[in-house]
């Protein structure tokens, strides 16, 4: 739905635009010379806001029915199944639409009473006055409330009730799902895939504040404290629920950005795109319905020595659809993929912003043989921002080299059993 958001705080969660896709950054090393690998190494982590004392008290920062890394690993993937197609059952237009307008009353309740709560005098005079009207009325056994008291009373119970709308759309399987799936395309895909690493423990054990998560999609709103068993238990429900059959086979599709050799950090070059090699997402990547998200995520992400590239699966049997619970919803249009693939072939066409309407040329099993192949057919190529039939195919040339600003590379994949 439209309202999908997630809060921001002093750390946040995305370092792209909003209307660019949360793929993260290809991060791969070769295992050998026929598998290309996903890298769980990054160069940063971002785990939210920090909690303040205060806040650490409040119930409704944690879940009390949350499940544990036992329980995860003891269900079957039935179960996972029938709890997801439930989740997705209860995203139908007319429930979403009642949830949403429930949370935005409340909503409007709960910022109404901060605004009551600010407005009331404050300062070391009002503090002092109000620790001498409590220890007074303790003396004579008599509790006694400040009109600040209460009025954090009533805005407690407000959180609470938004609350309560989470709690009763999604049972604790559920709550789990949204979580792992809010983390992951929060960008913390990351932090997930090292989750069982023992140097990610130091990140948590040794922080001197919790750390505290806030995510709201379609009237759902989740806020809890985050643990290193809180991305263990993401990884674990991702890896399982990956593993659930679509209907009907999808056609996905990744963007990303590559240098033609090995670039200086050591990743591998398209030279390395070799049909038959692997590419292995054993430890999860995104993917997406939309190929126009992929292209543009591809086009617009990439250095000036690298490639647009995009993967292409065109039998994805099984994975997980997350678009309804994405933070970008109906704008990533994200599948979740695990498991291992092989190329197949390679192809190229002219980057979008050619405009031109060339169809790719595919069948190749190595870039030198794209290259042989453009160096002696060539390929279309239009200036950007032609948008006039006649005027573009007056503009339109052929290119007899590939030039990084005017091709994109296509490497199509099939799923290795």
């Amino acid at each position: 739905m439209e309202d999908t958001h997630t809060k921001e705080y002093t750390m946040s969660f995305s370092s792209f635009e909003k209307d660019k896709m949360i793929f993260e950054n290809w991060r791969r090393y070769t295992a050998s010379p026929k598998v290309i690998e996903l890298s769980l190494l990054q160069e940063s982590r971002n785990f939210g806001r920090m909690l303040t004392e205060q806040e650490l008290l409040r119930e409704s920062d944690s879940d009390p029915e949350a499940l544990s890394i036992e329980d995860i690993e003891a269900l079957t993937p039935e179960e996972i199944q029938a709890a997801y197609d439930q989740m997705l059952a209860g995203e139908a237009e007319e429930v979403v639409k009642q949830r949403i307008e429930q949370y935005d009353e409340y909503e409007n309740l709960r910022n109404e009473k901060k605004a009551e709560i600010e407005d009331l005098p404050s300062g070391p005079i009002i503090a002092l006055k109000h620790f001498a009207q409590k220890a007074l009325g303790a003396l004579f056994g008599n509790k006694v409330e400040t009109e600040r008291d209460i009025k954090n009373a009533e805005l407690e119970k407000i959180t609470q009730d938004i609350r309560n709308i989470f709690t009763t759309a999604l049972n604790p399987l559920q709550r789990e799902m949204f979580r792992a799936i809010q983390i992951w395309t929060g960008q913390q895909w990351d932090t997930i895939r090292d989750a069982d690493n023992e140097e990610l423990r130091g990140l948590f054990v040794n922080s001197k504040f919790k750390r505290a998560f806030e995510f709201l999609n379609d009237g759902l709103e989740d806020v809890f404290v985050a643990s290193r068993d809180t991305f263990r238990k993401a990884k674990l429900l991702l890896m399982k629920m990956t593993q659930i059959e679509f209907e009907k086979p999808k056609y996905v599709h990744r963007g990303l950005s590559i240098t033609r050799t090995k670039g200086e950090k050591g990743f591998p070059g398209l030279d390395e795109y070799v049909v038959g090699s692997e590419l292995n997402f054993e430890r999860l990547a995104s993917f997406s319905i939309s190929e126009r998200a992929a292209r543009d995520f591809a086009e617009t992400n990439r250095a000036k020595d690298e490639y647009s590239v995009i993967l292409h699966i065109g039998e994805l049997k099984k994975g997980l659809d997350v678009d309804k619970f994405s933070q970008y919803e109906k704008t990533e249009k994200e599948i979740i993929v695990s498991g291992r693939f092989k190329i197949a072939h390679l192809g190229l066409s002219p980057n979008s912003y050619s405009a031109s309407m060339q169809p790719d040329y595919v069948g190749a099993k190595t870039f030198d043989e794209l290259e042989a192949y453009v160096q002696e057919k060539g390929h279309s190529y239009t200036p950007q921002g032609i948008r006039n039939p006649e005027k573009r195919k007056k503009k339109q040339r052929i290119i007899k080299e590939l030039d990084p600003d005017r091709v994109m590379i296509h490497v199509y994949l099939e799923h290795v059993d």
